[in-house]
C-alpha cells in the first residue's frame, strides 16, 4: 500500500496463471519471467468515472464501493480530484447513479459531506440527484437527512426542480419536488436579468420551459405541465434567455400532444403570435416538427395572422410545411385556406413553397402534382424554367440528379414545361447532360 495525492491506494498483484490471462510474460534469453499486473482498488478508482457517459455508469460497481468503505471508512472523508471535479465520494457516487445502499454507506461513513456546496458549481447532493440519478428513493433518503438542502440554487441559478425538469426522465421525481417546494416553479434561472415586455424581454428558463424542451414528446405528462402552469401562470408569457422561446414555442417544436398546446393557449391565446429570436411563431415550429393537423388548426384559430409571418430566412409556415420530412397535404390545405398568397412568396433563396417541395426528397410525385394544381396560373408559366437555387438549376435539373427518379416524374415536368430541356445551369449543363452523367435509365434519356 502507498499514499498518493488521491488518498490511500491498495495494489493487488494478479497471479500469472490467472484464467483470464491478465498476467504478462516477459522474455529474457532462454528464461521466461512472469510479471503480474498491479491493479489499484481504492475508493478513488472505483468512483473515477465520467458521469455523462452511459458506459461509465454501467461499469460503476456499487458492491465494490461498499466493500472498500468497510475496509477503509475514512476514505469517504476526503475530497478527490476526479476527472470531472474535485468533490467528495458521496457527490461523485450520486452523479454516477449509485443505488440507495451505496449512498447510505457513503453518508454513514462521513455525514458532513452531504452539506458541501463548494464544488460542482455550487450544486448540492439534491442538484446532482436530480441531474443524474433517476431514483426517487435516493432523493427521499437525502431529504430525510438534510431537509433544508432542497432550498439551494447552484451557481447557474438552478434549483433542483430546474435540473429535474431539464434532465431527469422521472415524472414521479418532478412531482415529488413540486410537492415539497411548489414555489420553485416560480424561479427563473436569472430573473434579475429580465426586462419588461413579453416579446423583447430577456428571461432565463423557468422549470416549465425546461420541461417542455425535452427531446421526446412521449415523456411529457399533461398533469405535470398543468401543475407547473397553475403554480406559475405567468410562465406562459415569458421567453427563455437563449432563443426567446415561450413555453408554446417549446411545446410546438417538440411536437407535444394537442392537450398540452391547448392548455398553454387557454392561459394565453396571444402566445400563438409571439416570435422567437429567428422571428418564428409557434406555427412555424409546429409545421417543422410534423405536428398533427389538429394542432395546426388550433394555432391558426388562436393566431390566424401567424400564417403570414416570415422568419429570418423569409420563410412562411407554408415554406416549412412543404419541406418537412413528413409532408401533410391536410396541413398544407389548412395553411393555403388562410393565406393562398403564400404560395407565390419567395424566401431568402428566392424559392417558393413549391420550389422547396420539389427539391425535397420527402415529397412524392402525387403530392407534388397536388401542390402544382394549387399554384396560381400566372405563377406556373415560368416555374419550370426558373432557377430554384444559386446554381441556376431548374426542377428538371434536380430531377435528373436523382438516380432513383421515376419516368413519371420526368414526364410530368417535360409535359408541363418542355422548354426546360434547353435550360443550362451554372456549369452550362442541360438536364440531358446530367441524366447521362448520372447513368439514368435509357428510357429517361
Amino acid at each position: 500500500t502507498h499514499i498518493s495525492h488521491y488518498g490511500s491506494t491498495e495494489l493487488v498483484e494478479m497471479s500469472s496463471d490467472n484464467s483470464e490471462g491478465r498476467g504478462e510474460k516477459r522474455k529474457g534469453g532462454n528464461d521466461e519471467e512472469q510479471v503480474g499486473k498491479l491493479v489499484r482498488r481504492d475508493l478513488f478508482t472505483l468512483l473515477d468515472h465520467d458521469s455523462n457517459k452511459e458506459e461509465s455508469r454501467i461499469e460503476f460497481d456499487g458492491n465494490a464501493v461498499i466493500a472498500e468503505l468497510r475496509r477503509d471508512p475514512k476514505a469517504a472523508r476526503e475530497r478527490y480530484m476526479f476527472s470531472e471535479s474535485c468533490t467528495y465520494p458521496l457527490h461523485q457516487a450520486i452523479s454516477l447513479g449509485a443505488p440507495l445502499d451505496v449512498v447510505e454507506a457513503l453518508y454513514e461513513s462521513y455525514p458532513d459531506a452531504i452539506k458541501d456546496t463548494k464544488r460542482n458549481r455550487g450544486r448540492t447532493v439534491f442538484h446532482l440527484c436530480c441531474k443524474y440519478n433517476t431514483s426517487l428513493e435516493v432523493l427521499s433518503c437525502l431529504f430525510e437527512k438534510w431537509p433544508d438542502g432542497l432550498e439551494g440554487k447552484d451557481w447557474d441559478g438552478n434549483t433542483p426542480l430546474h435540473l429535474a425538469c431539464e434532465c431527469n426522465p422521472s415524472n414521479e421525481l418532478i412531482e415529488w419536488l413540486l410537492e415539497k417546494r411548489p414555489d420553485d416553479a416560480h424561479e427563473e434561472r436569472h430573473p434579475e436579468n429580465a426586462l419588461g415586455g413579453m416579446r423583447y424581454s430577456r428571461h432565463d428558463d423557468a422549470p416549465v420551459h425546461l420541461y417542455l424542451s425535452r427531446k421526446s414528446p412521449l415523456k411529457i405528462d399533461l398533469k405535470l405541465v398543468s401543475s407547473l402552469v397553475e403554480i406559475y401562470s405567468h410562465c406562459v408569457e415569458i421567453s427563455d434567455g437563449e432563443f426567446y422561446y415561450t413555453p408554446l414555442h417549446h411545446a410546438c417544436k417538440l411536437g407535444a400532444p394537442i392537450d398540452v398546446i391547448r392548455l398553454v393557449l387557454e392561459k394565453l391565446p396571444d402566445a400563438a403570435m409571439v416570435t422567437d429570436h429567428d422571428y418564428r411563431t409557434p406555427l412555424h415550429h409546429a409545421c417543422e416538427s410534423n405536428s398533427s393537423s389538429e394542432v395546426i388548426a388550433l394555432l391558426l384559430e388562436e393566431g390566424p395572422d401567424a400564417v403570414d409571418f416570415d422568419d429570418k430566412e423569409y420563410q412562411t409556415p407554408l415554406h416549412i410545411a412543404c419541406f418537412s420530412e413528413e409532408v401533410s397535404l391536410e396541413i398544407i390545405t389548412l395553411l393555403l385556406e388562410k393565406a393562398p398568397q403564400c404560395m407565390e412568396w419567395l424566401d431568402g433563396m428566392d424559392q417558393t413553397p413549391l420550389d422547396l417541395a420539389y427539391s425535397s426528397e420527402f415529397v412524392s410525385l402525387e403530392q407534388f402534382s397536388w401542390l402544382l394544381k394549387k399554384c396560381p396560373e400566372d405563377m406556373k408559366v415560368n416555374l419550370g424554367t426558373r432557377a430554384i437555387d444559386g446554381w441556376w438549376t431548374t426542377p428538371l435539373h434536380h430531377a435528373c440528379k436523382d438516380k432513383d427518379v421515376s419516368l413519371e416524374k420526368i414526364d410530368l415536368l417535360i409535359k408541363r414545361w418542355p422548354e426546360a430541356i434547353k435550360v443550362k445551369d451554372h456549369t452550362r449543363s442541360t438536364p440531358l447532360h446530367i441524366a447521362c452523367a448520372r447513368n439514368l435509365p435509357l428510357e429517361i434519356i
